[in-house]
């Protein structure tokens, strides 16, 4: 990491406290922050090769800062859905990480994720796809918001987190397993949030996001260990194995 950056880093965190530890990771990302070639310098078959440059730390310090204000394209993006469900009378919830946010655990995220029936996506695809709305491709249960590029993905009641296999934990009816926040928007509860990352987690060994994200949900929350006896069965011993691992101090 060049002197600059460790500068740069250091006047961030003085100027915004609030970026927490995802100024911490811009520490490890400076290290991709190398000077590339300029287009003119190299050739390939004798033509130019073109490279982009990369983003500035202080550019995702301002992506960083937008979204923990709430006031990104991704938080743009929940709140004009919100709206379009509702106005649609169509059950839904926020889940994956806006709705971590939600309970306290404030990380970046670059997608919105929502809990909702096959048949109210279905009616929502056919009234507003090629409307402000689009298809990731086609067949694909996701979309994304024209007006943002921000990619929503849709977790199907009644199919399985993690690896997708039948499990004792499935994606739950939203309006049984949701409240609202301050702005109206449905947000699936905390018990319910552990529940599906913690199966997540369990069952597909690339989703360790998961696992990270349930010891983050148990620190800001200091939840209880007992809090595992209002999780379903199948998840309760790991979240005993993860409360323990929380309960580590990382200030040294």
């Amino acid at each position: 990491m060049t002197v600059g950056a460790v500068s740069d880093i250091a006047r961030i965190r003085r100027v915004h406290p609030a970026l927490g530890r995802d100024i911490l990771k811009l520490r490890v990302n400076a290290e991709a922050f190398v000077r590339v070639p300029r287009c003119d310098d190299l050739e390939a078959n004798g033509k130019q090769v073109g490279f982009s440059m990369p983003e500035s730390i202080w550019d995702v310090a301002w992506r960083a800062d937008q979204f923990f204000m709430e006031a990104s394209p991704i938080h743009e993006t929940m709140r004009r859905l919100s709206r379009i469900l509702d106005e649609m009378q169509i059950p839904f919830a926020i889940a994956g990480a806006m709705a971590a946010n939600a309970h306290g655990h404030k990380r970046t995220t670059a997608d919105v994720d929502i809990l909702i029936r096959r048949d109210d996506l279905q009616r929502f695809k056919a009234a507003h796809i090629g409307r402000g709305w689009v298809d990731k491709f086609e067949g694909s249960k996701n979309f994304k918001d024209a007006v943002t590029s921000v990619n929503v993905d849709t977790l199907i009641v009644g199919d399985y987190p993690g690896d997708g296999l039948p499990k004792p934990v499935a994606f739950p009816p939203p309006e049984t397993v949701s409240v609202r926040n301050a702005e109206g928007v449905p947000i699936i509860r905390l018990e319910t949030l552990l529940e599906l990352k913690l199966a997540s987690g369990m069952t597909a060994a690339h989703r360790l996001q998961d696992m990270a994200d349930v010891i983050q949900l148990i620190r800001v929350n200091q939840l209880p260990l007992e809090f595992a006896n209002r999780l379903n069965p199948y998840v309760a011993d790991k979240f005993r194995e993860l409360w323990r691992a929380a309960q580590v101090d990382e200030d040294y």
